[in-house]
C-alpha cells in the first residue's frame, strides 16, 4: 500500500514538473530541410499543394546567403547589382491530428514574406496584402531576429499539408537574404525553446 502511494506521488511529481513539455510540439522544427526555388521566373501555382516541386533542390535551414550562418546557400542571380527579388520555399508534413488548441508561426525572414499553408495565405510581413503579384518587400525585420505570430483559425489537415513560403527582398541591390521557419502546437508553446532543432 504505502508502495503504491510513494509511486502515485512520484508520478504526480514528474508529471508536474515534466508535463508541461508534452503539451507543445513542433510540426515543423528549425533547421528543417525545405524545397526551394532560387532562380527566375516561377511557375504561377508553386504555392499549391498539388504543385510539382521534385525539381527543387532540398537544403536545410538557415537557408540564404550573405550572412556567413546560412546552412545552405542559395544563389542571388547572375548580376550582384540586379539580384532576384524573391526565393520561394515549400515543405510538406504530417499532422495526426486535423485540429489543435493553438498554433504558432515563429519565422526568422530578411526582408519580408507570405506564407501559405495547403494553397491559402495565412501570414504577410512586410508586403502589402492580397498582393500576390508583388515583388519588392516595403520594409525590413532587425536581422537575426525570430518573430513569433500566433495563428488564429488555421486548419490544419489530418494527415499531410503543405507549407509554402515566399521571400521578399526590400532591394534588388539588398545583400543578403535569410530563412527558417517553426510551427508549433499545443497550449503551453512558450516551453519550447527557440534554438531547438531538427534531428
Amino acid at each position: 500500500m504505502a508502495g503504491s502511494m510513494v509511486r502515485g506521488l512520484l508520478f504526480i511529481m514528474l508529471y508536474i514538473a515534466f508535463g508541461q513539455y508534452s503539451i507543445a510540439s513542433e510540426i515543423i522544427s528549425p533547421g528543417s530541410e525545405w524545397r526551394y526555388f532560387d532562380a527566375a521566373d516561377v511557375s504561377s501555382n508553386w504555392y499549391q499543394v498539388n504543385f510539382d516541386d521534385n525539381h527543387w533542390p532540398i537544403g536545410r535551414a538557415q537557408l540564404g546567403y550573405g550572412e556567413g550562418d546560412e546552412v545552405t546557400i542559395t544563389k542571388f542571380g547572375p548580376n550582384q547589382a540586379d539580384k532576384y527579388p524573391v526565393q520561394y520555399f515549400r515543405i510538406n508534413f504530417l499532422h495526426i491530428e486535423a485540429t489543435t488548441d493553438k498554433v504558432v508561426l515563429r519565422m526568422l525572414v530578411d526582408d519580408g514574406a507570405r506564407v501559405y499553408l495547403n494553397g491559402e495565405v495565412i501570414f504577410e510581413v512586410n508586403l502589402s496584402p492580397n498582393n500576390k503579384a508583388q515583388m519588392l518587400a516595403v520594409n525590413s525585420l532587425i536581422e537575426h531576429v525570430w518573430i513569433e505570430v500566433p495563428l488564429n483559425d488555421i486548419k490544419l489537415n489530418q494527415g499531410e499539408n503543405t507549407l509554402a513560403v515566399s521571400v521578399h527582398q526590400l532591394s534588388h541591390k539588398s545583400s543578403d537574404l535569410s530563412f527558417d521557419l517553426a510551427l508549433i502546437s499545443g497550449s503551453n508553446i512558450s516551453q519550447v525553446p527557440l534554438n531547438s532543432r531538427a534531428n
